[in-house]
Parts: structure tokens; sequence; C-alpha cells
């Protein structure tokens, strides 16, 4: 009698123990992979497409496309019409790290068009841009990394970057102060501590502050946060590709 409730119990505890066992493995199976969600890369990017006449586009890492945290399936970028389209980007976790990055064209078969030279690696956080034109073979990349020095307490930081194709050097005044000078197209500025509150940033062509040429007004600077003013668009025109200026967020 003993001997067959051992056996019993026995029986059972392997069943429970299987049971145990089995439950990861299969709540495994049903994970998704999707690129929007955290994983062992712990690599997040953000991702903005500024060129003018490129037409959507997807990004491909290691021949994966990559989703965002609001799309399940690839994402699409477009380009933006205003500068308060990149006040609303938002990061994204990517598949794989230390592969180049691509931007694709999203119909037909999908052709390279153009290839970041950076890697990005495991814990970054980066800002990735498409600038330039397709139609004379100028599309260019930009590759920020977005991290930095924490400000003081009650201080943020701001950068400026030019993504505008074919511009001369631009200058950044903020509440009438210069904070950037002579930032040249593809080129940014490093993070500059600003006390936290409203900015009225304006844009000028380098040594000229007779013509604004995009203005955000207001920047608003947090404690602790770090944001990226970006210029893009062209110079000069007044579709839907002239020059204009938002803000992203990088913390």
């Amino acid at each position: 009698m003993i001997e067959r409730s051992s056996r019993y119990f026995i029986r059972l505890m392997a069943g429970v123990l299987l049971a145990v066992f089995a439950i990861p493995l299969l709540n495994s199976c049903g994970k998704s992979t999707d690129a929007s969600s955290p994983n062992t890369n712990n690599t997040r990017v953000v991702v903005a497409n500024l060129s003018p006449d490129a037409l959507p586009v997807s990004v491909y890492i290691n021949n994966r496309i990559q989703a965002t945290s609001t799309t399940s399936a690839g994402a699409i970028f477009r380009y933006p019409v205003s500068g308060s389209t990149l006040n609303s980007l938002s990061y994204f976790y990517i598949s794989d790290v230390n592969y180049p990055v691509q931007f694709r064209s999203t119909g037909g078969t999908k052709v390279t068009l153009a290839t970041v030279d950076s890697l990005p690696q495991k814990n970054g956080k980066y800002s990735i841009f498409l600038t330039g034109f397709l139609t004379n073979s100028t599309l260019k990349t930009i590759f920020l990394t977005d991290t930095d020095a924490v400000p003081a307490v009650g201080r943020g930081k701001v950068r400026f970057l030019n993504a505008s194709p074919g511009s001369t050097s631009l200058d950044v005044y903020a509440n009438g102060q210069k904070l950037f000078d002579d930032i040249k197209y593809l080129s940014n500025s490093k993070f500059v501590e600003l006390p936290a509150g409203n900015y009225d940033m304006k844009i000028f062509i380098h040594g000229d502050q007779n013509t604004i040429q995009a203005r955000v007004n207001p920047v608003t600077v947090a404690d602790g946060r770090f944001y990226t003013l970006t210029g893009f668009g062209v110079l000069g025109r007044t579709d839907t590709a002239q020059f204009t200026a938002g803000l992203i967020t990088n913390k």
C-alpha cells in the first residue's frame, strides 16, 4: 500500500514539473518578435524622412523591415508637411544592432535608396534622418547619438540640426540671443544647456538677421529633457517643400 502511494506521488510530482516547464515554452512561442517591443538589444531609434521627393520609405536592418510602436507590420515614413509633424515622432526598438540601416522604397522591388554609414550599438539611442533629393541622386543620411551628460537641475538641453538640402549655413536665435552659429547642411551642434522655460526660436541664414527663414514659438524646454531643433525643406520654396523647422524630444 505504501509502495503504491509512493509511485502515485512520484507520478503526480512529475506531472506538476512538466506543466511548470511547459507553460513558459508555450508562452514564448506566442510572443511577438515585433521590433517595437523591448528586446535584448535595448536599442531605440527615431526616424524622420526629410527628403522632399523620396516618397514614402521603409527602414530595414539586416534585411528586416522595422516596425514602430504603432505598427505591427513595417513602418512607412513620409515627408513631413510641417514642423509640427516632427513633434509627434516617437522612439521604437529595432530588431538588430551592428548592421547597416537602409532606407528602401515601399513599392515595387523596394530599392535601397540610401544606407546609413554608422551602425547602431546595443543599448543605444539614436536619431536617423533621410534628406536630399532622389531626382538628382543627392540623398543623404544623418545619424545622431541622442545621449549626453545630464543637465543641471532646472535646466534642459537643445541642439540644432541643419537637414535642409542645398542650404547655406544657418544661425539660430533664442529669445533674441544667438544660440547656434554657422551650422552647415548635414551638420548639427552640440547639446546646449538652457534654463527650463519657453523660447522663441528663429532661424536665419548665417550672418543675415533681416529675414526669418523659420520660427518655432514657443519651444518649451523642460527640466532634465533633451531636444533636437531640426531645420528641413528648401530655402526659397513656397510649396510643401518649403523650409521649416520642428522639435524632436530625445528624452
